[in-house]
């Protein structure tokens, strides 16, 4: 990411499992705030934060797959 402003992550192809969701400080000091949005399968969530310190755990995020049987029109067994 070359913004000064923003920063942006992705995670293409992610296998099932938790993930945890943080804001981690390289360096500096002082309260940050900010907005973390999170945008899983379809579904989009802001998330607020201040950072005081180093690290702040902000969530987990819980992927899991389904499978579904979905019958195929205009195709049929020969």
């Amino acid at each position: 990411v070359t913004s000064t402003s923003r920063e942006g992550l992705a995670l293409r192809g992610a296998k099932a499992g938790e993930y945890v969701v943080e804001v981690v400080r390289a360096s500096g000091s002082g309260p940050v705030s900010g907005t973390v949005t999170v945008s899983v399968a379809g579904t989009k969530k802001q998330i607020p934060f201040t950072l005081d310190g180093q690290r702040r755990t902000l969530g987990v995020v819980t992927i899991g797959f389904k499978s579904k049987l979905v019958p195929v029109r205009g195709w049929g067994w020969r």
